[in-house]
């Protein structure tokens, strides 16, 4: 396993940046990934539909 010192020294990056990186590196899971062992829950399922951050602060405002 190589050290984060390797991985930045190789792919020429800041070792602070490693973090970071790794975040981004992570894989896509798909909205029908299933979060319960009887798959009743997938991840679609905890998304709030109507949910809008915008209009949410406007009415805030």
């Amino acid at each position: 396993m190589p050290t984060d010192n390797e991985i930045a020294d190789k792919i020429r990056v800041s070792v602070r940046l490693l973090p970071e990186l790794k975040i981004q590196m992570q894989g896509i899971a798909s909205l029908d990934t299933p979060l319960s062992d009887d798959n009743s829950l997938t991840l679609a399922n905890t998304i709030q539909a109507d949910f809008c951050l915008e209009d949410e602060t406007i009415d805030k405002m």
